[in-house]
């Protein structure tokens, strides 16, 4: 992580992090500042989120600091095109810390991490960096910590937004009935 990065500024990044996504109503108007906080922690370059659409069954960006970051992209999988529609369906995380070949996005070193919440897959979100060897376990291991946090946040933001849109609904039915009474 950045120079002089300990377990205390992990932890001060995760609750601002938390406090962020708390923050807003829409979840998908905090992604850049929370991929912005762990750039500047992990000290990348670049970090994207996906998001797995229910109704597409496929994910799609939802937001990218610096350049997009996804290898293979040219291959189509089940969900999508690029290694996070593979993750996706694996569910676990991948770490390749040092990529032999020079890529065209300059990435040398890169990870890859699924957002979960319960059984229920969010999304993926990767990080990338131009020197090999710059993203390591200890990084994976915090930003899956992040990706936990992220996955339940947004359901739970998804769960509140559907309690609202069904007491719209319940009280637009109630008003109906009165009328016809």
């Amino acid at each position: 992580m950045t120079e002089g990065y300990d377990g205390i500024e992990g932890l001060r990044v995760l609750h601002r992090i938390g406090v962020a996504i708390r923050s807003e109503s829409k979840p998908e108007t905090v992604y850049p500042t929370v991929l912005s906080l762990i750039t500047e922690t992990v000290g990348c370059h670049s970090a994207s989120l996906f998001m797995y659409s229910e109704e597409t069954q496929r994910l799609d960006e939802a937001a990218t600091v610096g350049r997009k970051v996804d290898l293979i992209e040219t291959i189509d999988f089940d969900m999508g095109q690029g290694f996070s529609a593979w993750v996706a369906k694996q569910r676990r995380s991948v770490l390749i810390p040092r990529i032999r070949e020079k890529r065209p996005d300059g990435f040398r070193s890169f990870v890859s991490v699924p957002l979960v919440s319960g059984d229920m897959l969010i999304g993926v979100m990767n990080i990338g960096h131009n020197e090999p060897d710059s993203i390591t376990e200890d990084h994976m291991n915090f930003l899956e910590i992040v990706a936990g946090e992220l996955a339940d946040s947004i359901e739970r933001a998804r769960y509140q937004a559907a309690l609202v849109e069904k007491n719209r609904e319940l009280l637009e039915a109630q008003e109906e009935i009165k009328k016809q009474h």
